[in-house]
Protein backbone atom coordinates (compact mmCIF):
# COMPACT_ATOMS: atom_id res chain seq x y z
CA UNK A 1 0.00 0.00 0.00
CA UNK A 2 2.99 2.20 0.72
CA UNK A 3 4.47 1.70 -2.48
CA UNK A 4 1.43 2.15 -4.54
CA UNK A 5 0.85 5.52 -2.38
CA UNK A 6 4.33 6.81 -3.06
CA UNK A 7 4.34 5.54 -6.65
CA UNK A 8 0.80 7.77 -7.25
CA UNK A 9 2.47 10.35 -5.32
CA UNK A 10 5.36 10.26 -7.62
CA UNK A 11 3.33 10.50 -10.51
CA UNK A 12 0.87 13.37 -9.43
CA UNK A 13 4.50 15.51 -8.97
CA UNK A 14 5.84 14.89 -11.92
CA UNK A 15 3.76 17.26 -14.11
CA UNK A 16 3.47 19.54 -11.80
CA UNK A 17 7.45 19.44 -11.62
CA UNK A 18 8.21 19.63 -15.47
CA UNK A 19 6.11 22.71 -15.63
CA UNK A 20 8.29 24.30 -13.14
CA UNK A 21 11.01 23.61 -14.69
CA UNK A 22 9.43 24.62 -18.17
CA UNK A 23 9.20 27.69 -16.65
CA UNK A 24 12.09 28.28 -15.11
CA UNK A 25 13.44 27.44 -18.45
CA UNK A 26 11.64 29.89 -20.56
CA UNK A 27 12.67 32.84 -17.87
CA UNK A 28 16.29 32.53 -17.52
CA UNK A 29 16.36 31.90 -21.96
CA UNK A 30 16.45 35.39 -22.41
CA UNK A 31 18.59 36.47 -19.74
CA UNK A 32 21.15 33.88 -21.35
CA UNK A 33 20.92 34.67 -25.13
CA UNK A 34 21.59 38.61 -23.31
CA UNK A 35 24.59 37.13 -21.77
CA UNK A 36 25.99 35.57 -24.95
CA UNK A 37 25.81 38.90 -26.93
CA UNK A 38 26.63 41.10 -24.47
CA UNK A 39 29.21 39.59 -22.02
CA UNK A 40 31.44 37.26 -24.60
CA UNK A 41 34.55 38.43 -25.53
CA UNK A 42 34.94 40.71 -28.33
CA UNK A 43 37.01 38.92 -30.62
CA UNK A 44 36.02 35.60 -30.27
CA UNK A 45 33.22 34.57 -32.57
CA UNK A 46 36.06 31.81 -34.06
CA UNK A 47 35.57 28.35 -35.85
CA UNK A 48 37.97 26.68 -37.19
CA UNK A 49 40.48 29.34 -37.53
CA UNK A 50 38.07 31.90 -38.98
CA UNK A 51 37.11 34.67 -36.25
CA UNK A 52 33.98 37.01 -37.97
CA UNK A 53 34.31 40.34 -35.34
CA UNK A 54 33.08 44.10 -36.05
CA UNK A 55 32.45 47.17 -33.82
CA UNK A 56 28.99 49.44 -34.00
CA UNK A 57 29.72 52.65 -32.68
CA UNK A 58 26.58 55.15 -32.49
CA UNK A 59 27.02 58.80 -31.23
CA UNK A 60 24.83 62.12 -30.18
CA UNK A 61 27.29 65.55 -30.56
CA UNK A 62 27.14 68.88 -29.76
CA UNK A 63 29.35 71.31 -31.59
CA UNK A 64 29.38 75.46 -31.01
CA UNK A 65 31.01 75.35 -34.39
CA UNK A 66 29.45 72.50 -36.24
CA UNK A 67 28.61 71.04 -39.51
CA UNK A 68 25.78 68.90 -40.89
CA UNK A 69 26.82 65.40 -40.91
CA UNK A 70 27.55 63.56 -43.83
CA UNK A 71 26.15 59.87 -44.73
CA UNK A 72 29.68 58.83 -46.34
CA UNK A 73 32.35 59.76 -43.89
CA UNK A 74 32.22 60.27 -39.53
CA UNK A 75 31.29 63.41 -38.01
CA UNK A 76 33.19 66.44 -38.89
CA UNK A 77 34.58 66.90 -35.31
CA UNK A 78 37.70 69.08 -36.43
CA UNK A 79 37.05 73.00 -36.69
CA UNK A 80 36.94 73.71 -40.66
CA UNK A 81 36.22 76.06 -43.60
CA UNK A 82 32.86 75.09 -43.50
CA UNK A 83 32.07 74.92 -39.44
CA UNK A 84 29.02 76.80 -38.56
CA UNK A 85 26.91 78.19 -35.42
CA UNK A 86 25.84 75.45 -32.42
CA UNK A 87 24.73 72.51 -34.08
CA UNK A 88 23.06 69.11 -32.53
CA UNK A 89 23.44 65.84 -34.33
CA UNK A 90 23.06 62.10 -34.00
CA UNK A 91 26.05 60.63 -35.97
CA UNK A 92 28.89 57.81 -35.35
CA UNK A 93 32.11 56.56 -34.61
CA UNK A 94 33.29 59.41 -32.26
CA UNK A 95 35.37 56.50 -30.55
CA UNK A 96 35.92 54.00 -32.99
CA UNK A 97 35.54 53.47 -36.69
CA UNK A 98 32.54 50.89 -37.24
CA UNK A 99 33.55 47.69 -38.79
CA UNK A 100 33.10 44.62 -39.85
CA UNK A 101 35.73 42.09 -40.54
CA UNK A 102 36.91 38.23 -40.99
CA UNK A 103 40.16 37.51 -39.83
CA UNK A 104 42.08 33.71 -40.49
CA UNK A 105 44.55 31.82 -39.04
CA UNK A 106 45.11 28.45 -39.91
CA UNK A 107 47.86 26.21 -38.55
CA UNK A 108 49.74 24.33 -41.86
CA UNK A 109 50.55 21.65 -40.38
CA UNK A 110 47.33 20.58 -39.15
CA UNK A 111 45.91 21.77 -42.19
CA UNK A 112 47.89 19.72 -44.24
CA UNK A 113 48.62 16.95 -41.86
CA UNK A 114 52.33 18.15 -42.42
CA UNK A 115 54.65 17.90 -39.19
CA UNK A 116 57.54 19.82 -41.10
CA UNK A 117 55.01 22.87 -41.51
CA UNK A 118 54.61 22.99 -37.92
CA UNK A 119 55.12 26.50 -36.16
CA UNK A 120 53.91 28.05 -39.67
CA UNK A 121 50.54 29.75 -40.10
CA UNK A 122 48.74 31.04 -42.81
CA UNK A 123 47.03 34.55 -41.13
CA UNK A 124 44.85 37.06 -43.52
CA UNK A 125 42.02 39.95 -42.60
CA UNK A 126 39.30 41.52 -44.24
CA UNK A 127 37.93 44.60 -42.99
CA UNK A 128 34.80 46.79 -44.30
CA UNK A 129 34.14 50.53 -42.47
CA UNK A 130 31.02 51.65 -42.48
CA UNK A 131 28.38 54.31 -41.13
CA UNK A 132 25.88 52.75 -38.96
CA UNK A 133 23.98 55.99 -38.45
CA UNK A 134 23.02 56.29 -42.07
CA UNK A 135 23.79 52.65 -42.91
CA UNK A 136 26.24 53.18 -45.39
CA UNK A 137 29.77 52.02 -46.22
CA UNK A 138 32.35 54.41 -45.53
CA UNK A 139 33.27 56.56 -48.55
CA UNK A 140 34.59 60.29 -47.96
CA UNK A 141 35.78 60.34 -51.68
CA UNK A 142 31.90 60.99 -51.86
CA UNK A 143 31.52 63.47 -49.54
CA UNK A 144 34.03 65.58 -51.35
CA UNK A 145 32.05 65.32 -54.82
CA UNK A 146 29.08 66.75 -53.13
CA UNK A 147 30.53 69.49 -52.01
CA UNK A 148 31.56 69.90 -55.34
CA UNK A 149 31.20 73.90 -56.61
CA UNK A 150 29.75 74.62 -53.07
CA UNK A 151 32.99 76.52 -52.02
CA UNK A 152 33.06 75.06 -48.25
CA UNK A 153 30.66 77.83 -47.12
CA UNK A 154 29.48 77.54 -43.56
CA UNK A 155 26.68 75.56 -42.87
CA UNK A 156 27.77 73.14 -45.80
CA UNK A 157 27.69 69.11 -45.26
CA UNK A 158 30.64 67.71 -43.91
CA UNK A 159 33.56 66.40 -46.22
CA UNK A 160 37.03 65.49 -46.03
CA UNK A 161 39.28 63.03 -48.14
CA UNK A 162 40.14 59.56 -46.64
CA UNK A 163 42.17 56.22 -46.90
CA UNK A 164 38.56 55.19 -47.13
CA UNK A 165 36.19 55.71 -50.18
CA UNK A 166 34.12 53.42 -50.83
CA UNK A 167 35.54 50.35 -51.21
CA UNK A 168 34.45 46.76 -50.46
CA UNK A 169 37.24 46.30 -48.18
CA UNK A 170 37.89 49.37 -47.51
CA UNK A 171 40.24 49.08 -43.76
CA UNK A 172 42.58 46.43 -44.00
CA UNK A 173 42.63 43.62 -46.95
CA UNK A 174 45.61 41.30 -46.79
CA UNK A 175 46.63 37.87 -46.56
CA UNK A 176 50.06 36.17 -45.82
CA UNK A 177 51.96 33.77 -43.27
CA UNK A 178 53.52 33.62 -40.18
CA UNK A 179 56.15 31.34 -38.00
CA UNK A 180 56.81 31.34 -34.75
CA UNK A 181 60.41 32.39 -34.81
CA UNK A 182 60.83 33.92 -38.25
CA UNK A 183 58.10 36.28 -38.37
CA UNK A 184 55.19 37.26 -40.32
CA UNK A 185 54.78 38.58 -43.63
CA UNK A 186 51.85 40.00 -45.34
CA UNK A 187 50.69 41.31 -48.39
CA UNK A 188 47.86 43.30 -49.64
CA UNK A 189 46.00 46.65 -48.23
CA UNK A 190 47.52 47.40 -44.58
CA UNK A 191 47.88 49.87 -42.16
CA UNK A 192 50.97 51.67 -42.35
CA UNK A 193 54.04 50.99 -40.00
CA UNK A 194 53.17 54.58 -38.59
CA UNK A 195 49.60 53.91 -38.49
CA UNK A 196 50.24 50.89 -36.27
CA UNK A 197 52.70 52.84 -34.01
CA UNK A 198 49.46 56.01 -33.09
CA UNK A 199 46.79 52.65 -32.60
CA UNK A 200 49.45 52.01 -29.73
CA UNK A 201 50.58 55.49 -28.55
CA UNK A 202 47.74 58.01 -28.77
CA UNK A 203 46.11 58.59 -25.21
CA UNK A 204 42.81 58.67 -27.03
CA UNK A 205 43.32 55.43 -28.77
CA UNK A 206 42.59 56.85 -32.09
CA UNK A 207 39.17 58.48 -31.49
CA UNK A 208 37.57 60.22 -33.57
CA UNK A 209 35.82 62.76 -31.85
CA UNK A 210 38.72 63.51 -29.24
CA UNK A 211 42.35 62.22 -31.11
CA UNK A 212 44.00 64.57 -33.77
CA UNK A 213 45.36 60.99 -34.90
CA UNK A 214 41.54 59.42 -35.16
CA UNK A 215 40.28 62.27 -37.10
CA UNK A 216 43.18 62.92 -39.43
CA UNK A 217 44.57 59.63 -41.07
CA UNK A 218 47.28 62.84 -42.44
CA UNK A 219 48.81 63.28 -39.23
CA UNK A 220 48.37 59.62 -38.44
CA UNK A 221 50.64 57.41 -40.54
CA UNK A 222 49.22 59.35 -43.92
CA UNK A 223 53.15 61.11 -44.30
CA UNK A 224 51.18 64.07 -44.89
CA UNK A 225 48.05 62.56 -47.03
CA UNK A 226 44.99 60.97 -45.18
CA UNK A 227 45.06 58.72 -48.69
CA UNK A 228 48.14 57.43 -47.28
CA UNK A 229 47.34 56.03 -43.88
CA UNK A 230 46.15 52.31 -45.33
CA UNK A 231 49.02 51.39 -47.93
CA UNK A 232 47.50 49.49 -51.06
CA UNK A 233 49.59 46.55 -52.92
CA UNK A 234 52.11 46.61 -50.09
CA UNK A 235 54.53 43.74 -48.31
CA UNK A 236 54.68 43.83 -44.94
CA UNK A 237 57.33 41.92 -42.74
CA UNK A 238 57.54 41.85 -38.90
CA UNK A 239 58.92 40.49 -36.27
CA UNK A 240 59.94 40.56 -32.26
CA UNK A 241 63.10 39.01 -30.43
CA UNK A 242 62.81 39.28 -26.91
CA UNK A 243 61.67 42.64 -25.76
CA UNK A 244 62.82 44.16 -29.82
CA UNK A 245 60.92 44.40 -32.51
CA UNK A 246 61.41 45.67 -35.79
CA UNK A 247 59.13 45.83 -38.94
CA UNK A 248 59.80 46.86 -42.73
CA UNK A 249 57.18 47.87 -45.15
CA UNK A 250 57.23 48.04 -49.32
CA UNK A 251 54.48 49.59 -51.30
CA UNK A 252 54.66 49.01 -54.96
CA UNK A 253 53.43 51.81 -57.63
CA UNK A 254 49.63 51.73 -58.87
CA UNK A 255 46.74 50.26 -57.35
CA UNK A 256 44.92 53.79 -57.43
CA UNK A 257 47.40 55.33 -55.16
CA UNK A 258 49.94 56.56 -56.54
CA UNK A 259 54.06 56.02 -56.35
CA UNK A 260 56.30 53.69 -54.54
CA UNK A 261 56.22 53.49 -50.61
CA UNK A 262 58.62 52.21 -48.42
CA UNK A 263 58.93 52.34 -44.15
CA UNK A 264 61.52 51.36 -41.64
CA UNK A 265 60.16 50.59 -37.60
CA UNK A 266 62.18 49.56 -34.90
CA UNK A 267 61.20 49.08 -31.36
CA UNK A 268 61.94 48.24 -27.47
CA UNK A 269 60.14 47.39 -24.53
CA UNK A 270 61.86 47.97 -21.54
CA UNK A 271 63.13 45.90 -18.77
CA UNK A 272 64.71 46.61 -15.35
CA UNK A 273 64.49 49.73 -13.97
CA UNK A 274 62.24 51.17 -16.87
CA UNK A 275 60.29 48.43 -16.76
CA UNK A 276 57.04 49.42 -18.21
CA UNK A 277 58.19 51.68 -20.92
CA UNK A 278 57.66 50.76 -24.60
CA UNK A 279 59.40 53.18 -27.24
CA UNK A 280 59.43 53.06 -30.58
CA UNK A 281 60.91 54.90 -33.99
CA UNK A 282 59.56 54.86 -37.54
CA UNK A 283 60.97 56.39 -40.99
CA UNK A 284 59.09 56.08 -44.20
CA UNK A 285 58.60 57.93 -47.60
CA UNK A 286 55.30 58.35 -50.19
CA UNK A 287 55.75 59.20 -53.94
CA UNK A 288 53.14 60.84 -55.77
CA UNK A 289 50.90 60.92 -52.20
CA UNK A 290 47.54 62.18 -53.14
CA UNK A 291 45.43 64.77 -51.66
CA UNK A 292 41.70 65.13 -53.14
CA UNK A 293 39.84 68.12 -52.50
CA UNK A 294 36.22 69.45 -54.33
CA UNK A 295 35.89 71.19 -57.09
CA UNK A 296 35.32 74.94 -56.90
CA UNK A 297 32.97 77.36 -58.26
CA UNK A 298 33.87 79.63 -60.87
CA UNK A 299 31.98 82.00 -63.26
CA UNK A 300 35.18 82.39 -64.97
CA UNK A 301 35.65 78.41 -65.93
CA UNK A 302 38.69 78.69 -64.24
CA UNK A 303 41.10 75.24 -63.97
CA UNK A 304 40.04 72.92 -60.90
CA UNK A 305 36.32 74.56 -61.17
CA UNK A 306 33.11 73.17 -61.91
CA UNK A 307 32.23 75.22 -65.15
CA UNK A 308 35.78 74.29 -66.69
CA UNK A 309 34.42 71.10 -67.14
CA UNK A 310 30.99 72.42 -68.77
CA UNK A 311 28.47 71.13 -66.57
CA UNK A 312 26.21 72.68 -64.08
CA UNK A 313 26.55 72.87 -60.02
CA UNK A 314 24.10 69.85 -59.77
CA UNK A 315 25.48 67.56 -62.16
CA UNK A 316 29.28 68.38 -60.79
CA UNK A 317 28.44 66.89 -57.88
CA UNK A 318 27.76 63.65 -59.14
CA UNK A 319 30.59 63.31 -61.66
CA UNK A 320 33.23 61.44 -59.58
CA UNK A 321 35.63 63.53 -60.31
CA UNK A 322 38.19 65.71 -57.75
CA UNK A 323 41.00 67.96 -57.90
CA UNK A 324 43.96 67.29 -56.22
CA UNK A 325 47.43 68.18 -54.51
CA UNK A 326 50.60 65.77 -55.16
CA UNK A 327 53.77 65.99 -53.08
CA UNK A 328 56.22 63.46 -52.35
CA UNK A 329 56.52 63.22 -49.00
CA UNK A 330 58.69 61.91 -45.99
CA UNK A 331 58.08 61.22 -42.65
CA UNK A 332 60.15 59.92 -39.23
CA UNK A 333 58.49 59.46 -35.94
CA UNK A 334 59.31 58.71 -31.98
CA UNK A 335 56.96 57.25 -29.59
CA UNK A 336 56.54 56.56 -26.46
CA UNK A 337 54.58 55.34 -22.97
CA UNK A 338 55.45 54.66 -19.28
CA UNK A 339 53.04 52.57 -17.05
CA UNK A 340 53.60 53.28 -13.70
CA UNK A 341 53.32 49.79 -12.26
CA UNK A 342 56.33 49.58 -11.07
CA UNK A 343 55.14 53.08 -9.15
CA UNK A 344 52.43 51.33 -7.40
CA UNK A 345 49.91 52.29 -10.52
CA UNK A 346 49.44 49.91 -12.94
CA UNK A 347 46.32 51.61 -13.79
CA UNK A 348 48.19 54.45 -15.02
CA UNK A 349 49.84 55.49 -18.15
CA UNK A 350 51.70 58.48 -19.70
CA UNK A 351 52.53 58.78 -23.64
CA UNK A 352 53.47 61.16 -25.55
CA UNK A 353 55.73 61.46 -29.39
CA UNK A 354 56.79 63.54 -32.06
CA UNK A 355 56.37 63.19 -35.86
CA UNK A 356 58.03 65.03 -38.43
CA UNK A 357 56.35 65.73 -42.21
CA UNK A 358 57.90 67.55 -44.87
CA UNK A 359 56.20 67.38 -48.27
CA UNK A 360 57.82 68.09 -51.63
CA UNK A 361 56.81 68.52 -55.12
CA UNK A 362 56.45 65.15 -56.87
CA UNK A 363 59.72 63.79 -58.66
CA UNK A 364 57.19 62.35 -61.48
CA UNK A 365 54.08 63.00 -62.74
CA UNK A 366 50.65 61.21 -62.65
CA UNK A 367 49.12 61.12 -66.45
CA UNK A 368 46.16 62.95 -66.60
CA UNK A 369 42.79 61.60 -65.78
CA UNK A 370 44.35 59.24 -63.18
CA UNK A 371 42.00 57.51 -61.13
CA UNK A 372 42.53 57.66 -56.98
CA UNK A 373 40.99 55.31 -54.71
CA UNK A 374 37.52 54.77 -55.10
CA UNK A 375 38.33 54.87 -58.55
CA UNK A 376 37.52 58.59 -58.18
CA UNK A 377 38.69 60.56 -61.22
CA UNK A 378 41.38 63.68 -60.51
CA UNK A 379 40.72 66.64 -62.58
CA UNK A 380 44.71 67.69 -63.05
CA UNK A 381 45.46 71.29 -63.05
CA UNK A 382 49.36 72.41 -64.01
CA UNK A 383 49.83 73.84 -60.53
CA UNK A 384 48.43 70.28 -58.96
CA UNK A 385 52.00 69.02 -59.12
CA UNK A 386 53.94 72.11 -57.82
CA UNK A 387 52.21 73.32 -54.54
CA UNK A 388 55.57 73.33 -52.54
CA UNK A 389 58.37 75.54 -54.51
CA UNK A 390 59.30 75.76 -50.42
CA UNK A 391 58.76 72.27 -48.69
CA UNK A 392 56.15 72.48 -46.41
CA UNK A 393 57.58 70.75 -43.17
CA UNK A 394 54.76 69.80 -40.60
CA UNK A 395 55.63 69.07 -36.40
CA UNK A 396 53.45 67.20 -34.69
CA UNK A 397 53.42 66.96 -31.22
CA UNK A 398 51.08 65.09 -28.36
CA UNK A 399 51.46 64.11 -24.89
CA UNK A 400 48.44 62.64 -22.67
CA UNK A 401 47.69 59.60 -19.92
CA UNK A 402 45.01 57.07 -19.71
CA UNK A 403 44.15 55.87 -16.23
CA UNK A 404 42.12 52.35 -15.52
CA UNK A 405 40.65 53.79 -12.58
CA UNK A 406 38.44 50.34 -12.14
CA UNK A 407 38.07 47.28 -14.65
CA UNK A 408 35.10 49.01 -15.71
CA UNK A 409 35.90 52.68 -15.49
CA UNK A 410 38.54 54.32 -17.78
CA UNK A 411 39.47 58.02 -17.80
CA UNK A 412 41.94 59.75 -20.86
CA UNK A 413 42.99 63.36 -21.60
CA UNK A 414 44.89 64.37 -24.64
CA UNK A 415 46.76 67.48 -26.23
CA UNK A 416 48.13 67.49 -29.59
CA UNK A 417 49.86 70.35 -31.63
CA UNK A 418 50.85 70.95 -35.24
CA UNK A 419 52.80 73.34 -36.25
CA UNK A 420 53.33 74.62 -40.12
CA UNK A 421 56.30 76.66 -41.50
CA UNK A 422 55.80 78.98 -44.33
CA UNK A 423 56.40 77.67 -47.52
CA UNK A 424 56.18 79.04 -50.76
CA UNK A 425 53.46 78.31 -53.45
CA UNK A 426 54.16 78.47 -56.97
CA UNK A 427 54.38 82.70 -57.57
CA UNK A 428 53.13 83.02 -54.84
CA UNK A 429 54.34 84.47 -51.36
CA UNK A 430 53.11 84.06 -47.64
CA UNK A 431 51.26 87.23 -46.79
CA UNK A 432 49.40 88.65 -44.08
CA UNK A 433 51.05 86.54 -41.52
CA UNK A 434 49.00 85.78 -38.60
CA UNK A 435 45.98 87.57 -39.49
CA UNK A 436 43.62 84.96 -38.98
CA UNK A 437 40.97 83.79 -41.67
CA UNK A 438 43.21 86.26 -44.15
CA UNK A 439 46.03 84.71 -43.97
CA UNK A 440 47.52 82.58 -46.84
CA UNK A 441 47.62 78.54 -46.60
CA UNK A 442 51.37 78.99 -47.18
CA UNK A 443 51.89 81.17 -44.38
CA UNK A 444 52.99 79.46 -41.10
CA UNK A 445 50.18 78.47 -38.64
CA UNK A 446 49.49 76.25 -35.74
CA UNK A 447 46.48 73.64 -34.70
CA UNK A 448 45.54 72.85 -31.27
CA UNK A 449 43.49 70.12 -29.79
CA UNK A 450 42.72 69.52 -26.11
CA UNK A 451 39.92 66.29 -25.53
CA UNK A 452 39.03 63.93 -22.28
CA UNK A 453 37.08 60.70 -22.17
CA UNK A 454 35.78 58.77 -20.04
CA UNK A 455 34.56 55.40 -20.82
CA UNK A 456 32.16 52.37 -18.87
CA UNK A 457 32.32 49.48 -19.87
CA UNK A 458 28.67 47.74 -19.18
CA UNK A 459 29.73 44.49 -20.28
CA UNK A 460 32.95 42.91 -21.99
CA UNK A 461 31.25 44.13 -25.13
CA UNK A 462 29.01 47.28 -24.44
CA UNK A 463 30.55 50.64 -23.59
CA UNK A 464 29.07 53.63 -22.47
CA UNK A 465 31.58 57.29 -23.39
CA UNK A 466 31.58 60.61 -23.25
CA UNK A 467 33.89 63.23 -24.34
CA UNK A 468 34.68 66.80 -24.53
CA UNK A 469 37.42 68.54 -27.18
CA UNK A 470 38.47 72.34 -28.11
CA UNK A 471 39.96 72.59 -31.58
CA UNK A 472 41.32 75.87 -32.55
CA UNK A 473 43.35 77.11 -35.31
CA UNK A 474 45.35 80.19 -36.25
CA UNK A 475 47.81 81.50 -38.87
CA UNK A 476 48.02 79.04 -42.42
CA UNK A 477 45.82 76.80 -40.65
CA UNK A 478 42.84 79.09 -40.73
CA UNK A 479 42.94 80.13 -43.98
CA UNK A 480 39.97 80.76 -45.33
CA UNK A 481 37.78 79.88 -42.14
CA UNK A 482 34.76 81.45 -40.59
CA UNK A 483 35.21 80.42 -37.07
CA UNK A 484 38.76 79.57 -35.58
CA UNK A 485 37.48 77.30 -33.16
CA UNK A 486 35.30 74.61 -32.05
CA UNK A 487 33.92 72.64 -28.90
CA UNK A 488 32.47 69.65 -29.56
CA UNK A 489 30.63 67.83 -26.62
CA UNK A 490 29.67 63.88 -26.92
CA UNK A 491 28.23 61.07 -25.55
CA UNK A 492 27.61 57.66 -27.06
CA UNK A 493 27.54 53.54 -27.09
CA UNK A 494 29.79 51.07 -28.60
CA UNK A 495 29.11 47.42 -29.14
CA UNK A 496 32.07 45.16 -29.93
CA UNK A 497 32.12 41.30 -30.72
Amino acid sequence: MGAVLLSAGACSAGPANAGDMATKEARTAPASIASTIFDGEPGKLSYAGITVYGIFDLTGSYQDHGVPPSPYMNGQYLVAKNSDGPRFAFTNNAMSQSLLGIRTEQKLDELFSTPSLQGWSFVSDLQSGFNPAFMAIQDSCKSLVRANGTGNVPGTTANSDSSRCGQIFNGEAWAGFKHTTLGELRFGRQNSLMFDDFAVFDPQKLSFANSLFGTSGTYAGGFGATEDKHWNNSLKYKETIGQFNFAAQYRFAGADQGGTAWALRAGVDGWGLFDGAKLSATWGHFNDGIVASSLTNSTAKAAGSCQSLGVSLADCQYLDVLNATVSDNTAWSIMALYNFKTLGLPGVTAMGGYENISMTNPSSVLPAGYRTIGGYRLNFTPTTFTSFTTARELDVYWLGARWQITPKWVVAGAWYTVDQNSYVRAGAACTNPGAGTATLAQCAGKLNWLSGTIDYQMTQRLDWYAGLSHTWVNGGFSNGYTHTSNFNATVGARYRF
